[in-house]
């Protein structure tokens, strides 16, 4: 049977009596700036939601969800006559499922563009250790392989924002263009490792978390439009997202104590701003820039997931759902009030089961009395 998510709906007061303390746990040291940017107004933030409907949209692993479409991207596995498992990749719109391809390969992460529905998705080849991306059309007719296999764990890449692609090739390069051609802009050393990476066209500026041997991973910035170098944002990050709208990163970055801090950075200002602690990840932020969702797990070691909310300018997280088996991202719908993931039901090792997946949307509103720090004209603690 599969598992009930329970809906919470959570006061920021009542987490500080009821022994949910590391939720506001110190920060620690940071790197390179002024760690003065500690916040503590709540004057005019959000810190309750309702939770207005929630909906199974369909069965399978969501990896790429376009609000501006509604079109969704998914993965769906099935037992062939060999009893072994077959992987498809499939769209979703319109309350229909599309086939797009089928392979004995996983297919672990998709990107959908915006404006021409073509999908980017990466191709894992389980034998080998290797990863392709792919470029194709939304009604699977055309595939077109982008670049060479890369260790799965080293292909780092994203389809951004106004059409770019990037992505690190086996040669280390970061690669930079669109589905028909890229160029290489920068050149990491052989001992670096990407975890993650994004581009912001608007200030050509790429976003990476990087590792040298066995160094912690960097939050790092690259500044194309002068002499491209690696600038150190901040040390043991884990994750990272990054909002097109507003130029502005949120990460995780990894206490001696073993949780996660969340900080928000802008580019514009170089404000660096700690937002609260737990055991975070999956980090995604609202159309609008306003609220970033993440999931915690009561320690490092439990897989068991709770989602919550926070404003980019507060120090009160909300909480949405808890006991979830998160096995997705988390994706937001375009007018900012609903959350679509996919959850999973418990592995079954004795009987090789493979796990069932749903994707849920999940739709929330905020208390009518509560109103945005911008529209009350309250600054972040720190901002001049």
């Amino acid at each position: 049977m599969k598992r009930v998510i329970v809906l919470l709906l959570s006061f920021s007061l009542i987490f500080a009596t009821c022994g949910c303390a590391s939720l506001f746990m110190k920060k620690d040291a940071l790197i390179e700036l002024d760690d003065s940017t500690d916040t503590t107004n709540t004057g005019g933030i959000t810190t309750s939601v309702k939770i207005d409907s929630y909906t199974q949209l369909f069965s399978g692993n969501l990896l790429s969800y376009d609000p501006s479409s509604s079109i969704s991207i998914l993965t769906q596995s099935e037992v062939t006559d060999s009893n072994s498992y077959q992987n498809k990749l499939l769209s979703y719109y319109n309350g229909n499922f599309y086939t797009l391809f089928t392979a004995d390969s996983s297919f672990s992460e998709a990107k959908l563009d915006a404006a021409t529905h073509d999908v980017y998705f990466k191709q894992k080849d389980a034998a080998a250790d290797t990863s392709a991306l792919y470029w194709a059309t939304l009604q699977g007719d055309k595939k077109v392989r982008i670049c060479d296999d890369v260790y799965d764990n080293y292909l780092a890449w994203d389809f951004t924002q106004n059409g770019y692609l990037v992505y690190v090739d086996k040669d280390n390069r970061i690669m930079l263009g669109d589905k028909n051609a890229q160029n290489a802009v920068f050149t990491l050393d052989k001992t670096y490792s990407v975890k993650e990476i994004t581009y912001y066209s608007a200030a050509r500026m790429l976003l990476l978390i990087a590792s040298a041997g066995q160094t912690s991973n960097i939050l790092y910035r690259i500044d194309l439009n002068s002499s491209p170098e690696l600038n150190a944002i901040d040390v043991n990050v884990n994750d990272f997202a990054f909002s097109y709208l507003t130029g502005q990163t949120a990460y995780t970055k990894t206490t001696s104590g073993g949780d996660d801090q969340l900080y928000t950075y802008d580019y514009n200002n170089y404000l660096r701003t700690y937002l609260c602690s737990n055991y975070i990840e999956k980090l995604s932020y609202s159309p609008d820039g306003s609220y970033i969702a993440f999931a915690t797990k009561a320690t490092s070691q439990i897989p068991t997931q709770s989602i919550w909310i926070i404003r980019n300018d507060s120090n009160i997280p909300v909480q949405l759902t808890a006991n979830t088996l998160l096995n997705s991202s988390i994706v937001w719908t375009a007018d900012n009030s609903g959350l679509i993931f996919t959850t999973s039901n418990t592995f079954d090792s004795q009987n090789s089961n493979e796990p069932e997946y749903d994707t849920y949307y999940l739709k929330f509103s905020f208390d009518s009395a509560d109103t945005s720090s911008a529209e009350t004209g309250q600054n972040r603690s720190g901002e001049q």
